[in-house]
């Protein structure tokens, strides 16, 4: 229990300077991140699939910190910086530091226009992860398999149908109904993000754009996921 306190004070102080740290960066208003940040707790964190930031603590809550402070240094042009977070937060919880690096080293490529700075972002990344990376590799294609013998479903099909269905699995019988409100709550989204993306005068048009392509992420998974809804590969 002291240990389970502790460390819920250490992600928040995390959480709060990294925050703080990003709204800076983006040059909002104390009422603009303030409401922006009402807004994302009012309305569950999450369009779908239960995904969370603010609830316990456990790895994925310190990388989540670290990918704020990551997107700051990066808008502010500090590559180096903000790629060594991300890295620290793909060590920290690998789905959500691997992820938010990828958009952060497109956030820096879109911001400068410049693809060999990109470029150069990706394999410091790249090099920064190779121990994890080589871990990986060694399990996708050197560890022995499972006995699956007995089992008359894949690896993927338990994970991903039965284990965790309002994680990855919107197709699945009854599933759809309870992700249909976010659904359409992110397809309003991504129209702003687009109207946003093209109007902006700002440089907060490159934010839009930024935003917009992870938008179209998330519709292209939706895709993928209905073509891919009996064998969860």
């Amino acid at each position: 229990d002291i240990g389970l306190i502790i460390l819920r004070f250490i992600a928040i102080v995390a959480y709060a300077i990294a925050f703080a740290y990003l709204a800076w960066c983006l040059k909002l208003s104390w009422a603009e991140a303030l409401v922006a940040l009402m807004l994302f707790v009012l309305v569950g964190q999450s369009y779908f699939a239960d995904e969370w930031m603010f609830a316990g603590v456990e790895g994925k809550v310190f990388a989540y910190a670290a990918i704020f402070a990551s997107i700051g240094l990066a808008w502010r042009d500090k590559d180096l910086a903000a790629v060594g977070v991300a890295a620290l937060a793909t060590y920290l919880h690998f789905l959500v530091g691997g992820f938010w690096a990828g958009a952060v080293i497109g956030l820096i490529g879109l911001k400068t226009g410049n693809v060999l700075r990109m470029g150069g972002a990706l394999l410091l990344y790249t090099v920064l992860c190779l121990p994890i990376l080589a871990i990986l590799l060694y399990e996708w294609f050197f560890a022995p398999m499972p006995d699956m013998s007995d089992l008359d479903l894949t690896i993927n099909q338990i994970y991903s149908a039965f284990r965790n269905p309002h994680h990855v699995a919107p197709f699945l019988t009854g599933q759809l109904r309870a992700w249909l409100p976010g659904i359409g709550w992110m397809a309003a989204a991504t129209c702003l993000m687009a109207i946003l993306a093209w109007q902006e005068e700002s440089e907060r048009r490159v934010l839009a754009r930024w935003l917009l392509v992870m938008y179209t992420y998330l519709i292209l998974s939706f895709v993928l996921s209905y073509f891919d809804r009996h064998t969860y590969l």
